[in-house]
């Protein structure tokens, strides 16, 4: 069983807006769609070897939505304020299709991603998850 969501990226890669809908739940559809906990839902990121995500930490979507990330309180599901965190997609080649930078050798991302997980203190390499 899934105890959790991602909120998928568009075709670049998603922002605030796209994530809070789910935490603000789609009430006017039919059948409505519940609200989601922000501890419960992951918003989705592109991670390119062309992007600043990869290279750029100072620049990159994960640094400019940290706070909303962290913050965001919930809007009728759950009591604890902040997202689970980012979920990255598309590393190491987005597309078999011609013109995306590869995330392997020599085009890492530690620059991005690896100061990413020195400000956030992600020990690296990562703790297991859960064994059960």
């Amino acid at each position: 069983m899934l105890d959790y969501a991602n909120a998928m990226v568009a075709r670049s890669s998603g922002t605030p807006a796209n994530w809070q809908e789910h935490i603000d739940g789609m009430p006017t559809y039919a059948p409505p769609i519940p609200p989601k906990a922000p501890a419960k839902l992951t918003g989705g990121l592109y991670l390119k070897g062309d992007m600043a995500n990869c290279k750029d930490y100072a620049n990159s979507e994960q640094k400019k939505y940290a706070d909303y990330v962290m913050t965001v309180p919930p809007n009728g599901a759950g009591t604890t304020s902040g997202m689970l965190g980012f979920m990255f997609w598309a590393a190491e080649r987005p597309s078999a299709r011609a013109g995306y930078t590869a995330t392997t050798p020599p085009n890492m991302c530690e620059g991005g991603m690896g100061a990413a997980a020195k400000a956030f203190d992600i020990p690296l390499p990562m703790l297991a998850l859960r064994q059960q």
